[in-house]
Formats: C-alpha cells, sequence, structure tokens
C-alpha cells in the first residue's frame, strides 16, 4: 500500500477505495479520533474447532 501511496501520490485512503479494499464507513471508522486513540481488535477471530 505505502509503495502505491508513494508512486501515485494518493493517499491510502483513496487507494483502499479505488481497489474496493473496505467501504468508506469501514475506513471512517478506522480512522476514526476514537479508534486512534483506543484501537481495537474488531476482526474475526478463528479457531482450529471454528473451521470444522
Amino acid at each position: 500500500m505505502g509503495k502505491i501511496c508513494a508512486e501515485t501520490g494518493k493517499s491510502v485512503r483513496e487507494v483502499v477505495l479505488e481497489r474496493g479494499l473496505l467501504t468508506e464507513a469501514e475506513l471512517d471508522d478506522i480512522f476514526s479520533v476514537q479508534n486512534l486513540m483506543h484501537p481495537a481488535y474488531k476482526a474475526k477471530r478463528y479457531t482450529d474447532e471454528s473451521e470444522q
């Protein structure tokens, strides 16, 4: 991501949206002041038991 941003001069937000990696709402949540000051793990966790 950093390499693409450096080569194109675009922001991380612009590149992520162009590539459809996250929605605008997801980016707003990730880059919110609250999340930047107090980050929380929000991804789904997979365990060996849940894969069966």
